[in-house]
């Protein structure tokens, strides 16, 4: 996703999003209310894959049992992401 549209990730809105730019590796501790697994929050870009692929996994549906606002927050950029890039958008 990084190499094919790196102005939807370098973006500010997915610093704000995962709490640090792509290009971060800085660790965070694991939240399960901010977190979907336990890798996640090895670094800002792994949240994010972590995110991406639960996204397409469950067909843009968050499972209840992960509907908390921090999530919803990442959902929602995932979701906006995709939609830019359906529609031939390489920024937001």
């Amino acid at each position: 996703m990084a190499l094919c549209y790196p102005r939807l990730v370098k973006a500010a809105r997915f610093r704000e999003t995962f709490g640090a730019s792509h290009e971060d590796l800085r660790e965070f501790e694991y939240d399960e209310d901010a977190h979907l697994t336990p890798y996640a929050p090895s670094a800002a870009r792994e949240d994010f894959a972590e995110t991406f692929m639960t996204y397409l996994r469950h067909r843009g549906e968050l499972p209840s049992v992960h509907d908390k606002p921090a999530i919803r927050r990442k959902w929602r950029f995932v979701r906006q992401l995709a939609a830019r890039i359906d529609a031939g958008r390489a920024t937001w």
